[in-house]
């Protein structure tokens, strides 16, 4: 018997009557199976029992699927769209199944009446909560409470948590972890508090060192009736333990959020942090070679440092204009000086070289990370900066660390992860304690 679970954990799923569409408004009648799994995919198995020679020509074709839309049997109307792709398709003769998967899905009541609130299933997210919870079997801290300028995020462990936490920490897979409830007064406002709640994933991926998001919500009414629920395949990788801050404190993560939530805003798009945060967490990331996570937090450092020396104006020594001079002169003195020592250019030598004047203009990648530390108000020793860059150098250059031994490189990844956790925490103006990876996640103060 066919089965949607061979695909992963399903943990919402939805039956419906409707119609497949392709793009040129063609539908087919077919009954409808879609779930979303633990990782965020969605999967829809569609079985088709009428028009099947035309249904065939269609799909011969390679014709675009637009949209599937339906009603569910619990009477809400259904619609699963945004590029769907076909997986796998089988044909009997009397009936055709094809199994699809798409990167959203919205399911509706057909009541007109107004949500009071909305819950996000959250991913890959470990906490200690500050406010107990209670079910028939126990007491537990298991509400984590985020206060925020304008909402209250409440932050809920699913009823199986300990279980999901041990799956993730020994699997290092993906799973659902929890669910965050936020009060809205309006369908409208939904699309405000997923931004809301993508910020919040996204500073709780910092803390954590592990991608955290959300992948669908439920709308509710004041009586606790779902009123509308919405999938979205998001961008999520397996499980990875790099705690920053420490997640068995109840107290630090509020804090964290509390601290650095306007800043990020502020920041996010001077220096890019939406870009730089993915690529930070891709280099914690535990299911790829170590030169690769280090060269990966070399770029984001690169990224964090160009950003802030264009946005001050100090990445060229001087103005274009100025500079333009200079180069000239120097083009010139080059070709002067290969036919006063009757040198040939050949193989484009003297234009290759005059191609490399122009970093003359580029300041050095230290001192611009001087300047940077000394502005965000980061305490980077010499010893610290003198080895990072050569590390830096031996990596850009040669892919390799400076030191060839498993220790060695573990070493030498870590101060470069060290360096990095730091920068990130000081642009988002955080001060306190956080996990330092390069002793064992030893708890230090920045």
């Amino acid at each position: 018997m066919f089965s949607l679970d061979k695909y992963g954990k399903i943990v919402r799923e939805y039956r419906a009557e409707g119609l497949l569409n392709f793009n040129d408004k063609r539908g087919f009648d077919c009954s409808v199976h879609a779930v979303q799994l633990a990782d965020g995919k969605i999967i829809a198995s569609c079985l088709f029992e009428k028009d099947l020679h035309t249904l065939r020509q269609y799909l011969n074709q390679d014709i675009p699927i637009i949209s599937i839309t339906g009603v569910t049997e619990s009477n809400e109307q259904f619609l699963l769209k945004e590029d769907t792709v076909i997986l796998s398709f089988s044909d009997s003769g009397k009936s055709i199944r094809i199994v699809v998967r798409s990167k959203s899905m919205g399911v509706r009541r057909q009541i007109n009446r107004a949500p009071k609130l909305v819950k996000f299933g959250i991913t890959n997210f470990r906490f200690i909560g500050n406010r107990c919870i209670k079910n028939a079997n126990r007491t537990h801290l298991g509400i984590l409470i985020l206060n925020l300028p304008d909402s209250v995020v409440e932050i809920y462990q699913l009823p199986d948590y300990d279980e999901i936490i041990e799956s993730l920490r020994v699997q290092r897979g993906i799973d659902l972890t929890c669910e965050a409830n936020v009060t809205i007064s309006s369908l409208a406002d939904t699309r405000k508090a997923a931004k809301l709640v993508n910020d919040v994933c996204t500073l709780l991926s910092i803390a954590r060192g592990t991608k955290i998001n959300w992948i669908y919500y439920d709308c509710y009414g004041e009586y606790g009736e779902r009123i509308a629920s919405f999938h979205r395949n998001n961008n999520i990788w397996e499980y990875t333990h790099a705690p920053l801050i420490d997640w068995q404190n109840p107290n630090e993560t509020p804090s964290f959020v509390g601290q650095v939530y306007e800043p990020f805003l502020q920041k996010k798009n001077i220096h890019g942090l939406d870009i730089a945060i993915d690529a930070y967490l891709e280099a914690k990331r535990t299911s790829i070679f170590l030169e690769t996570r280090a060269l990966e937090a070399i770029i984001v450092i690169e990224f964090l440092k160009s950003k802030y020396a264009v946005k001050k104006g100090t990445d060229l020594l001087v103005n274009i204009g100025q500079f333009k001079n200079i180069q000239r002169s120097v083009e010139n003195l080059l070709a002067e000086q290969f036919k006063q020592m009757s040198l040939s250019p050949e193989n484009d030598v003297l234009e290759n070289m005059k191609l490399k004047i122009l970093e003359l203009n580029r300041r050095p990648f230290k001192s611009i990370l001087r300047n940077m530390f000394a502005d965000i108000e980061l305490t980077i020793s010499d010893d610290e900066l003198e080895r990072f860059v050569k590390i830096r150098n031996s990596l850009v250059h040669k892919a390799s660390f400076t030191k060839q031994t498993k220790q060695g490189e573990w070493e030498e990844y870590t101060l470069i992860m060290s360096i990095l956790d730091r920068i990130f925490l000081r642009i988002l103006s955080y001060s306190g304690d956080i996990l330092d990876v390069r002793e064992g996640f030893k708890r230090i103060k920045i």
